[in-house]
């Protein structure tokens, strides 16, 4: 069709206007001529050929009379055709706009259906993986990469979803579970529905081989989905009851019903680089983000407020993510582990970073510190009037005119943040040292970095005579020294801890041996043993530790006094019987402290056949890679560099590849593990093996040639973590070469943390 020479100026200027207020996050207010009804979507997910076809049906009525043409977003999506009522109509592409023309123009509030037939092949939205597994990305202006539509969190709608997917794999999507059935020889169907009305910006689904485990809340179904081999049996149950007490726990303490049909949490290995790991109805919690229950109680607090109620834009998010910090508190959460397996965040500083577990653990850190304050208590306060509400999208000014109506406070100037959990100025060097010339004890504390002009209260614990006494402190954050009183026959001094500080402690031996042997606490007891490593110098050390391992109870205990036990004996003869006895302990942390202990035993036959059969045999893949490491210590390089060859050879699977890569650069062959390392840089590893393949050749392999190569083979990898990697070595191209990809990727590339690079 052609549009008049007006039309397609609007066409070529509305979504620069629309989009040049924050690059990468969705528009303020922006202009919604028709209101979004319904949402009937089949989808067909192909994870061979990286495709998605679908046929969405809108039901939509314009808000004015006599309009022309509805505006859809759709980028490098192709369009097959669009019926308006079941007429065929014309239609225009640019950019990520999508016009459809309307035949007959309707009277506000007359409501029709757009059918929208199309293919995708999206390089942003949607993540294949290595495991078979599909998924959508949360990211903001995701979802117009895999469906039509006016993805913006002000759009809301019901919806019904149906995915064709092959019979041996599984399908999950915003909304209840409606079943399945049979298509075709080979695939099903899976369908999903949702009463309640969802924003088109967070529908999200899942597709691949994965394991499914269910529990009702009340009326509500509540699934836990896992990619095989992630969870046992006991693990999932245990995730699945403690979603279960979440949501529940959640709902009571807010007075108000968890607002989604259904809750569907799913388990990945790998996040991807997301940074918000939840959408409508649905909860993503990731191995690569550390411990999985932490990771689901934030899903949980942010289906009300990040869903229910939620953020026009990421970049005023901080009144939503207060309200989830605030619930994280008042249940006892510390806090989220961050990402621990994806690249250098220092550069990556856009609006994505504001939905990170960072950012959520900064505000959990203001709510500890901030708590009895007035915005606290706002917060707290108000939180299901907030839900109540009429407002379901809303931002900092919006939350601010709302308290203002509830109590004339003026909160529109948004309060400064902190910048991080136990930020930089905040940890502080613990001395504690008898007097010589007096019976007194003094404790000298030293900020690590710069201080602050805080006065912190400290209670100290005095032992003496299996009493404990406490002692009331206060101590200046630009640093102080603290002095006990006759303290001259005290046993250990302990201090208690401060939220938002960290103590690095130095006390006398004989303090934490006592610490070490009668503290009723395990992690001070743990905190105990690993000090006294520093005081292999200490005659008897190694009786002492004896006597503690045979009366300690707790594993973890004994896991650090083995360590300990390592640093001090330092390889002495006979004491690796004392550790190879424990390499079949019932408790992993103990086989793998005595694992460890071993590397001091070089040339030892009988170490070394056992290092070799815990290789050879375990099924734990994590004392493996421990054991690989280990190994490297005892054998001959030549003999290392053949095993590891070999090895590498046989792990299809890659559970072993990332400690052999590691290991590979501590021999004197770095040219030969330059060689075998650039394989593992191909798509079908797992991203922690890619990472440390691209950071050991980064750091050895210093050929401009094969690094060309690397960054022209990557440089529009799927994965976003690698395509930023690469800009780190884009110099190493000609500087034709260099401007042309440069060029090529800018119109290609959506992640903004790429394009910021």
């Amino acid at each position: 069709m052609r549009y008049p020479v007006s039309i397609i100026f609007i066409i070529l200027l509305f979504p620069v206007i629309l989009f040049s207020q924050d690059r990468g996050d969705y528009p303020v207010r922006p202009e919604m001529l028709f209101q979004f009804h319904h949402l009937a979507l089949e989808l067909e997910v192909d994870s061979e050929e990286n495709k998605i076809r679908g046929i969405a049906e809108y039901e939509v009525s314009p808000r004015q009379d006599n309009l022309q043409d509805v505006l859809l977003f759709a980028d490098n999506i192709s369009i097959d055709r669009i019926r308006v009522n079941n007429d065929e109509v014309e239609f225009q592409q640019q950019s990520d706009s999508l016009w459809v023309q309307l035949a007959n123009p309707f009277y506000a509030g007359e409501q029709f259906k757009v059918e929208i037939t199309y293919e995708a092949e999206p390089q942003f939205g949607v993540h294949f993986n290595n495991k078979g597994t599909t998924w959508t990305s949360m990211l903001p202006k995701s979802n117009r990469h895999w469906l039509p539509g006016f993805d913006h969190p002000r759009t809301e709608l019901t919806t019904s979803i149906h995915i064709r997917i092959p019979d041996d794999q599984e399908a999950i999507a915003s909304g209840n579970y409606l079943g399945e059935e049979t298509v075709e020889e080979g695939f099903k169907q899976v369908g999903y529905k949702s009463d309640n009305k969802l924003p088109l910006s967070d529908i999200g689904f899942v597709t691949g081989y994965l394991e499914v485990m269910e529990t009702m809340v009340g009326t509500k179904p509540v699934h836990l989905y896992s990619e095989q081999g992630l969870l046992d049996a006991e693990r999932s149950s245990i995730l699945l009851g403690n979603t279960y007490n979440r949501i529940q726990e959640t709902e009571r303490y807010l007075s108000y019903e968890y607002p989604y049909d259904s809750f569907h949490l799913i388990a990945l290995e790998d996040d991807r680089w997301e940074t918000r790991s939840y959408a409508a109805g649905m909860g993503f919690i990731f191995s690569n983000r550390g411990e999985f229950v932490p990771q689901v109680a934030n899903n949980v607090y942010a289906q009300w407020f990040g869903m229910h109620q939620r953020p026009e834009q990421w970049g005023d998010a901080g009144a939503t993510l207060l309200h989830q910090a605030w619930l994280a508190d008042f249940f006892g959460q510390s806090g989220l582990d961050d990402f621990n397996e994806n690249v250098d965040r220092d550069e990556t500083s856009t609006v994505y970073k504001n939905f990170s577990p960072e950012q959520l653990n900064k505000l959990i850190s203001y709510v500890q510190q901030e708590e009895g304050s007035a915005l606290v208590n706002l917060v707290e306060s108000y939180a299901r009037k907030v839900l109540t509400s009429e407002g379901s999208v809303m931002g900092w000014s919006d939350y601010a005119r709302f308290w203002y109506e509830q109590t004339g406070e003026n909160w529109f100037q948004k309060p400064t943040f902190p910048d991080g959990g136990n930020e930089v100025g905040l940890s502080y060097n613990i001395d504690v040292v008898p007097e010589n010339l007096s019976e007194n004890l003094a404790i000298h504390i030293t900020p690590e970095y710069a201080g602050t002009d805080e006065t912190y209260n400290l209670p100290v614990y005095l032992f003496e005579n299996e009493e404990a006494a406490i002692e009331e402190h206060t101590f200046s954050g630009q640093g102080d020294t603290l002095i006990i009183n006759d303290g001259a026959n005290l046993d250990n001094v302990a201090l208690a801890p401060i939220p938002g500080l960290t103590f690095t402690i130095n006390k006398p031996f004989s303090y934490w041996l006592h610490q070490l042997r009668r503290d009723s606490d395990s992690e001070r007891r743990k905190q105990a043993a690993l000090a006294i490593e520093g005081f292999s110098d200490q005659p008897d050390l190694q009786l002492a530790l004896n006597g503690v391992l045979a009366r300690e109870e707790d594993p973890e205990v004994k896991a650090a006094v083995l360590k300990a036990m390592a640093e001090v004996t330092g390889g002495a003869s006979g004491v690796q019987n004392w550790f190879l006895s424990r390499l079949d302990d019932e408790h992993e942390s103990i086989q793998r402290e005595a694992l460890r202990a071993l590397r001091y035993y070089p040339d030892d036959d009988i170490v070394e056949r056992d290092v070799f059969e815990i290789i050879s045999m375990s099924d734990n893949i994590d004392l493996v890679n421990e054991a690989i490491s280990v190994y490297r210590s005892l054998v001959p390089e030549a003999d290392f560099l053949e095993f590891a060859d070999q090895f590498l050879n046989e792990d299809e699977d890659r559970q072993f590849s990332y400690a052999l890569i590691n290991e590979l650069y501590k021999t004197s062959e770095i040219e030969f593990a330059n060689e075998r390392t650039d394989d593992y840089l191909a798509v079908e590893n797992p991203f922690k093996v890619r990472y440390t393949a691209f950071q050991q050749l980064n750091w050895n392999d210093y050929d401009a040639d094969r690094w060309a190569e690397r960054v022209e083979t990557y440089f529009t990898d799927p994965d976003p973590r690698i395509r930023y990697l690469m800009l780190s070595r884009i110099d190493t191209l000609s500087h034709e070469d260099r401007d042309r990809l440069l060029i090529e990727q800018e119109t290609k590339e959506k992640d903004v943390r790429v394009l910021a690079y």
